[in-house]
């Protein structure tokens, strides 16, 4: 349609020059100048209907936009628990991703710890690597020095940018299984067990995480650590000191990272 404009402003252009010429006579140039004004209204009425194609073209770019902020749904922490050990607080949290096409690129979590009268004790942020539409995503550890035993600790995630909201049909891996640690066991102080990766693409390293929790099932605390490159469809060993854990209920998570 542009195209069609740009050639009859052309033609206008064309009879105004046609108009102008030297030795033209009165007729001649009377009849030059009304079929210039009726070619000069067509393409005004043509560019109206350009601007109006483009104004529909653009609404309907912000209606897709908008639908995709409706089917995006935030993430949501399923389940969170933390204990002061030495003066410092250890966590442990439990992130769900509810939707199903996006993947949560780089998610991030905050912490923050207030005493009784709503003081600030201490707060981190910690940033997570990838969490898959339908998967969650359990991590734990050690978090700040608090001067004092907090009396409410909370657990919040940061929206993410953007950009780290990705349709998982444009991913070089749209398809992700969770890794799997097999046959745990400790020896003395000494965690041992086979991470499983039953994706067919290596998963370059991964976070273990080791998940506390009391006698009647809260979590209390986390640990965690990185393991190297898990061949696809393979099993790698992994071992890790776990000093000082905070209950003999437990729990092993690995996250792709």
């Amino acid at each position: 349609m542009k195209k069609i404009v740009a050639i009859l402003l052309a033609s206008v252009l064309a009879f105004g020059c046609v108009g102008c010429s030297i030795g033209v006579s009165q007729d001649e140039y009377n009849q030059v100048v009304s079929e210039r004004d009726a070619l000069r209204d067509q393409v005004k009425s043509l560019q109206q209907l350009v601007n109006l194609t483009g104004d529909i073209q653009d609404s309907s770019s912000n209606n897709d936009e908008d639908k995709a902020e409706i089917e995006y749904k935030d993430l949501e922490i399923k389940e969170s628990g933390w204990s002061v050990r030495s003066g410092y607080l250890y966590y442990g949290i439990v992130i769900h991703n509810p939707n199903e096409n996006y993947a949560i690129e780089h998610p991030t979590y905050r912490i923050t710890a207030r005493d009784e009268s709503g003081n600030l004790l201490g707060t981190e942020n910690q940033g997570l690597s990838i969490i898959y539409p339908g998967k969650d995503f359990v991590h734990g550890g050690l978090g700040f020095e608090v001067s004092k035993n907090p009396s409410e600790v909370t657990f919040e995630i940061m929206p993410p940018d953007d950009y780290d909201i990705s349709d998982t049909s444009t991913m070089e891996h749209p398809q992700y299984d969770d890794l799997v640690a097999q046959n745990v066991s400790f020896d003395g102080d000494t965690l041992l067990c086979e991470i499983f990766n039953p994706n067919d693409y290596d998963v370059d390293t991964s976070t273990v995480t080791v998940i506390f929790r009391d006698e009647s099932g809260k979590i209390v605390g986390g640990d965690y650590s990185f393991s190297g490159t898990i061949p696809a469809n393979e099993s790698i060993p992994f071992s890790e000191k776990i000093y000082d854990p905070i209950s003999d209920n437990l729990e092993v998570y690995v996250n792709q990272w």
